[in-house]
């Protein structure tokens, strides 16, 4: 069911604005009618469900995009490793940060991170390092974060 809310999701940003992406600024668009340009294909996306945004990453960019499809408007941030997956609770965005590529040979060490993300004010609030190449993230109700290894990496 997450899938199909995500497919949708990023078919109706598609169809509502044009926006042309820029590092780092805040893009407001003319109008809400019309298909939004993202000028990448979005690798990982979540829906904030308290207001009109999806948040997603671009694979191999350290780059974070949120967009809020009511109002056409885009805002980056530039995270301090490439970004990948992300999951959302309680106001806050948490990401899969890299610090070594995807390597199927590599047997160790493995090195990744996650960023917290304040999605009021679209800032990086928190940086925590982990043992491990990260594959997916999901954080539940009490903050606990959960992270799948990617590769056979074991250890986090």
């Amino acid at each position: 069911m997450k899938a199909v809310l995500k497919s949708l999701l990023i078919f109706v940003l598609l169809m509502s604005v044009v926006i042309p992406s820029l590092q780092g600024q805040t893009v407001r668009a003319e109008s809400a009618i019309g298909p939004i340009s993202l000028g990448f294909t979005p690798h990982d996306s979540v829906l904030d469900q308290n207001k009109p945004v999806v948040y997603m990453t671009k694979l191999g960019s350290k780059t974070l995009y949120a967009v809020n499809f009511s109002t056409g408007e885009m805002k980056t941030l530039t995270l301090p490793d490439p970004a990948e997956r992300l999951d959302l609770q309680k106001g806050k965005l948490y990401v899969t940060q890299h610090k070594m590529s995807h390597d199927t040979y590599n047997v160790g060490p493995y090195s990744g991170g996650i960023a917290e993300v304040d999605t009021e004010t679209f800032t990086l609030s928190d940086t925590m390092d982990i043992a491990a190449d990260p594959f997916d993230i999901a954080v539940d109700q009490n903050g606990y974060i959960y992270i799948s290894p990617g590769r056979d990496s074991m250890g986090i």
